[in-house]
């Protein structure tokens, strides 16, 4: 008997959670790669934009030409990135979606994982970008 209260008395614990938002994915250490973002065509860029989230709040990536980091806040699924920082490389194609993926961070509100597809949102939450993590061998 004492086992089964246990049990119960743990199950109860677990379900008791400081509201109900859901968990922030776990981003540190993973890499990803753009899939597709509003405003950008396949192949465009001689260098496809990635994100590499470094730490809980360092992120940092390829924009398309220049490499670029800066920080973020994760809070379940909402999400800000900070200030960002780029070298400042001249490259005759893809400075236009360098310059697009950096106002889509900016304007990006949510944050959420599904096995290998990583999808940034916006206020009204829409979707302004998906990525495919750098370890799946073909993009999902």
């Amino acid at each position: 008997m004492k086992p089964l209260l246990t049990l119960l008395a743990a199950l109860i614990l677990a379900s008791c959670t400081a509201g109900n938002a859901p968990a922030a994915p776990p981003l540190a250490g993973s890499q990803w790669v753009l899939k597709a973002m509003s405003g950008w065509e396949m192949g465009k860029a001689p260098q496809v934009p990635t994100l590499n989230f470094q730490s809980d709040t360092q992120v940092g990536g390829r924009g398309g030409c220049n490499s670029w980091g800066g920080s973020y806040e994760l809070k379940g699924t909402s999400v800000r990135f900070g200030q960002m920082r780029s070298t400042l490389m001249a490259c005759a194609y893809g400075m236009d979606v360098e310059t697009r993926f950096h106002e889509m961070l900016r304007e990006v509100r949510t944050l959420t994982v599904a096995g290998d597809t990583l999808t940034l949102g916006g206020d009204g939450g829409g979707e302004l970008a998906t990525f495919f993590r750098a370890s799946a061998a073909v993009p999902p």
